[in-house]
């Protein structure tokens, strides 16, 4: 699953990575303690937080998938568990944050499992329990948007260009949502852009990466958002202590210590952008060597 975050957190690494090469370079200059003042602020904004995202996906054979996760701004974490009353999730430490992944065969399947009063408890250095409750029993299928539909490159297409100018329909209708991802990965790396921190605009039903593609199997993937804090309550400290805050890409008015509760709606693609194969690397040469022995005979005919 490519959660809610994925598309936002480039933009948001980018940044936190200039930080700190500047403090670096500060330290390594020796440019004074006031110009490091400056930057120390800005590298410290560390969260607290909970993000939870439930996903329509339009083509898989399980079309709901949910994902946890904990933005932490702790030393000597060791360990934490996620759980509901159904489910006990132990979360992995994945790049920046704290998270797992479900997948449910049906809406109904994941609010069964997911409703109810959550518990999370955070072990290591600064040990801690906190609850909150996620009202996921209330989900309707209406809470999602439609899946989009990926107009190309279509499933399985081969051939693509390497300078492919994707394209999808737009499920909201007259709605706007919260937020638009957009993300293609090849052999090589991957990119992406959002409406949130990026420069996608949020009607936005095309896209060309900066990078062309590199060749090989590679897979492109849109998904449009919504939040909603209705379904879920601020997390309470019931032993131990941590402060915890809402996340980052919150909207200004979300209630602070909140769960981020984000709806999504998700389409993916795969397609190839091949190498020319032996074969058809040989039929090039024959054609060339072709048009190279009918130029000499020409020749031969004029002198």
């Amino acid at each position: 699953m490519r959660d809610f975050r994925r598309g936002c957190r480039g933009c948001e690494r980018g940044f936190h990575r200039s930080i700190h090469r500047a403090i670096h370079f500060v330290i390594q200059q020796g440019l004074g303690a006031w110009f490091l003042a400056l930057l120390l602020p800005l590298a410290a904004s560390g969260e607290n937080a909970v993000e939870l995202v439930v996903e329509r996906s339009g083509n898989s054979s399980t079309p709901f998938e949910f994902e946890i996760n904990l933005e932490l701004d702790l030393m000597g974490v060791t360990g934490i568990t996620a759980s509901s009353p159904m489910m006990v999730y132990p979360l992995v430490f994945e790049a920046d944050s704290w998270r797992v992944r479900d997948n449910f065969t049906s809406l109904d399947a994941a609010k069964t499992a997911l409703d109810g009063t959550w518990t999370i408890t955070i072990t290591g250095a600064s040990p801690s329990t906190s609850t909150f409750q996620f009202s996921a029993a209330l989900l309707q299928d209406s809470d999602f948007y439609p899946t989009p539909t990926v107009l190309n490159p279509t499933e399985g297409a081969t051939g693509v260009a390497n300078d492919v100018t994707f394209s999808w329909t737009d499920p909201t209708g007259p709605a706007t949502p919260y937020i638009v991802v957009v993300e293609v990965d090849d052999v090589s790396s991957d990119q992406d852009d959002d409406s949130l921190f990026g420069t996608l605009n949020i009607d936005e039903t095309t896209w060309m990466p900066p990078l062309a593609l590199v060749d090989g199997p590679a897979d492109f993937l849109v998904f449009y958002g919504d939040v909603d804090p209705s379904f879920v309550t601020p997390l309470m400290v019931t032993s131990g202590s941590i402060v915890w805050s809402k996340s980052g890409f919150a909207p200004p008015a979300y209630p602070d210590t909140t769960p981020l509760f984000a709806a999504t709606s998700k389409s993916t693609v795969l397609f190839t952008v091949p190498e020319p194969g032996p074969p058809l690397a040989q039929a090039a040469v024959l054609a060339g060597l072709a048009v190279l022995g009918r130029g000499r005979k020409r020749r031969a005919r004029d002198a």
